[in-house]
């Protein structure tokens, strides 16, 4: 946005692009387009003659152009501005309202180009169709000019004025010249910030009071959103409620609109972010630690449940069989295959030592002579 508005007076002949560049320049300046001819041509449209009309739409030009300068909008006259009385009549309004009055002339030293981008445009009633092709309300006795020569006699004769205006080469691209232009009527002016008070610096105005501010103290009230990711690392949705402003973007940088946000806003939302972000942080920790915690538990509880599965099984393979009871109630030796009294039948009455097995099945124990006298002893 342009710190001072703007009274753009456009300037050339017929075809060199006047109508295409306005309207690229009032999308950069946000500016509002008087299109001369189409407002000709409506009254063309509605019954009147072709001087009469032109006589009152220069009329209308001009009341349109104040009030739109009243409303503090920016303004860009179309028209081919081939009168002195035109090109006075701006300089002294832009000067009555404080705006900055800038002549833009669009050249093409070509007739045949002028020619050849007459005839593929889409004309309105005012306007010629071919550098020899006026328009159909134009009387009889002008059809017998040769604009041909009407059209050098324009190239030639450079009646801009000196000091304000922009000369432009409109045979190239309507996005060049509109880029030139700009660079050279945006631009800041210098003066005293109303901020800090610093004397012949640089100013641009802050879009949210339209105080002029040098780039120091705006840069320190106003933040971009490009700069807000990249020092803050807030995202959009972060941005929501904040108070903000656009700012058309000169066209020769490219791009959208900029959007603008006060820093102070920012920075209380940077830190409220952060605060978030540091309380679940924390959240997050500590449910981490009660989950380990409760972990921890589960492997102790496992771990002893273990150890005292590992006690029993030693405990099984310390534990010792009780002797076999000899005697009576003792069991038969098991043999396999057979019955339990055919396996009783079996047991041999020796060991392979040869020596005579206790208990049941024992041969019974030879007498001899002592034994004999003994028990008769006893007897008696």
């Amino acid at each position: 946005m342009h710190q001072h508005k703007l009274f753009i007076q456009m300037s050339g002949g017929p075809g060199s692009g006047k109508s295409t560049i306005a309207n690229l320049l009032a999308q950069s300046i946000d500016g509002v387009v008087i299109n001369h001819d189409l407002i000709k041509s409506f009254f063309l449209e509605n019954g009147m003659l072709f001087d009469q009309a032109a006589k009152l739409a220069y009329g209308l030009d001009w009341r349109l152009a104040e009030d739109l300068i009243k409303q503090g909008r920016s303004v860009i006259l179309d028209s081919v501005c081939n009168y002195n009385e035109t090109l006075d009549r701006g300089i002294v309004l832009a000067k009555q309202y404080g705006y900055d009055y800038k002549y833009v002339d669009c050249r093409v030293d070509d007739v045949d180009l002028l020619d050849q981008r007459l005839q593929s445009r889409v004309s309105l009633r005012s306007q010629r169709t071919g550098v020899n092709r006026p328009p159909g309300d134009v009387s009889g006795a002008r059809e017998t000019r040769d604009y041909r020569a009407v059209f050098e006699r324009w190239m030639e004769d450079s009646g801009w004025p000196a000091g304000i205006a922009v000369v432009v080469n409109s045979t190239r691209s309507p996005d060049k010249c509109r880029d030139d232009i700009l660079k050279q009527i945006v631009s800041p002016s210098t003066g005293t910030c109303n901020t800090c008070s610093s004397e012949n610096v640089k100013l641009r105005p802050n879009p949210f009071t339209t105080k002029e501010q040098c780039e120091d103290c705006r840069n320190a009230s106003i933040i971009g959103v490009t700069d807000i990711k990249s020092r803050f690392k807030l995202k959009d949705d972060d941005l929501k409620d904040l108070e903000m402003v656009t700012e058309p973007k000169p066209a020769f940088l490219g791009g959208a609109d900029r959007r603008w946000y006060l820093v102070e806003q920012v920075e209380k939302r940077a830190e409220e972010k952060l605060k978030d972000i540091e309380a679940k942080e924390k959240e997050k920790a500590e449910a981490k630690d009660r989950s380990a915690g409760s972990g921890a538990a589960k492997d102790s509880k496992r771990k002893r449940g273990e150890e005292m599965d590992q006690e029993k099984e030693d405990m099984q393979e310390d534990k010792v069989d009780p002797p076999a009871k000899r005697g009576r109630g003792r069991p038969r030796k098991v043999i396999d295959g057979l019955s339990s009294k055919a396996a009783a039948a079996k047991v041999p009455v020796v060991d392979d030592d040869a020596k005579p097995k206790r208990g049941r099945g024992r041969p019974p124990k030879e007498k001899t002579a002592k034994t004999v006298k003994t028990v008769k002893k006893v007897k008696k």
